[in-house]
């Protein structure tokens, strides 16, 4: 009877210890990281964002795959004011940074969530709402863990962060 027991108790905690967390819970915990932590990509080069990898904080994903686009050689000039994108598959989702073309910093990162993680703006509002105050049209102005501030944005599939310039009431990095 106690091999029987034993057996069973080690059985049950083996399958406590193989739980995961949902790629869900994994993309919420991914986005909050890019909220708290976004200057460890935002303000940085295109260089040094690659060779860095990924930040440490920033916990959810199990992939981190880079690939820099170069959108200077297009002939049409884009709205953003961009030379360079830095496309990032992270596991959770598809992480984009726009690199301006004035400063050579990365100033927006756009985050996009995986399809698979069933999350649209509302479950991404909801799981924010109780750290951050978020006007009508989704979005806010938040301090940083450190000191600095971004503007937020709930899209329908994901977030919008641009570094930003409190004080002037603009974004960073642009000009």
């Amino acid at each position: 009877m106690k091999i029987l027991i034993t057996l069973i108790s080690l059985l049950f905690s083996f399958h406590l210890v193989g739980q995961k967390a949902s790629l869900k819970q994994r993309t919420l915990m991914e986005i909050d990281g890019y909220i708290k932590y976004a200057y460890e990509l935002l303000g940085k080069t295109d260089s040094a964002i690659l060779a860095a990898g990924r930040p440490d904080s920033i916990i959810g994903g199990d992939k981190w795959e880079a690939e820099l686009i170069n959108t200077s050689t297009s002939k049409k000039k884009n709205k953003l004011g961009a030379s360079k994108a830095i496309v990032i598959g992270t596991g959770c989702g598809a992480l984009m940074l726009t690199i301006s073309e004035k400063t050579n910093l990365a100033s927006t990162l756009t985050f996009l969530v995986h399809e698979k993680s069933y999350l649209d703006g509302d479950d991404i509002i909801t799981f924010l709402k109780h750290q951050y105050t978020f006007d009508k049209n989704a979005t806010a102005i938040i301090e940083t863990k450190n000191s600095n501030y971004i503007a937020l944005n709930i899209m329908r599939g994901g977030i919008l962060i641009m570094a930003w310039d409190k004080e002037n009431n603009k974004s960073k990095f642009q000009d």
